[in-house]
């Protein structure tokens, strides 16, 4: 079993103190359970190219989440489409690397 141990502002552990409230937590193991299983789906979803967003039940405006964290994946996940795509002739070496410049 791993142990992790973070040091938060005093800031950070309200914020995370009220989540547990809202969230009806009764850990921290619990909080960071669900936290990390939604991180997982994020990074999942933008693997394959789709967007994370919320959606009012009543309007068809969509709030876009943005996080860098997701944006660095789905740059990744571009670049390994090129990369196999350049093995296959279909993608140039030379954009590649424009891409990794970048």
């Amino acid at each position: 079993m791993a142990r992790i141990q973070i040091e938060l502002s005093a800031k950070e552990a309200a914020r995370l103190n009220h989540m547990m409230d809202v969230c009806d937590f009764q850990t921290k193991k619990e909080l960071f359970g669900n936290a990390f299983a939604a991180l997982e789906w994020m990074v999942r979803e933008k693997q394959v190219g789709r967007d994370v967003f919320s959606q009012g039940n009543s309007t068809d405006e969509k709030y876009y989440l943005q996080l860098p964290a997701l944006q660095n994946v789905q740059q990744l996940s571009n670049l390994t489409k090129d990369i196999q795509e350049s093995h296959r002739g279909s993608v140039s070496r030379a954009a590649i690397e424009k891409k990794i410049a970048v």
